[in-house]
């Protein structure tokens, strides 16, 4: 894909070391991208494999929130009660590490099929981690 970085590089800006948030609409990064049907594509097969999850900065704001007040530590025990469709859960898996404990769940047990698709393409192994 052929992209002007500069413009694209201008638009997203850190949130955490691991989270950024584009100011880009759907239009303006088709216009980035030299064909906008490469950029769907593109996000489809990386949201597929894992490598990509989009997300609204509402559900960002629990795991930012809990960091910035230093109650999200590495090995903590969390409990997400909403947990689908997946993406703060796999926030909270980053930042408690690999002795971390997260207990997800959702009190609709069709969405808890979006939280475990989300897991299973990120790759993270369902254990008693999750």
């Amino acid at each position: 894909l052929e992209m002007n970085l500069k413009d694209f590089n201008e638009s997203v800006r850190p949130i955490t070391s691991k989270i950024y948030q584009g100011s880009l609409d759907k239009s303006s990064l088709s216009n980035a991208i030299s064909n906008g049907k490469e950029l769907k594509e593109l996000l489809i097969i990386a949201s597929s494999q894992g490598l990509l999850a989009r997300q609204e900065i509402g559900s960002m704001l629990p795991v930012v929130g809990l960091v910035t007040a230093k109650m999200l530590r590495a090995n903590a025990f969390v409990i997400d009660m909403c947990a689908s469709p997946g993406s703060k859960t796999l926030q909270l898996v980053e930042r408690v590490g690999p002795k971390g404990k997260i207990w997800a769940n959702d009190v609709h047990p069709k969405r808890l099929e979006a939280l475990e698709g989300a897991l299973k393409r990120s790759g993270v192994p369902l254990t008693d981690r999750i």
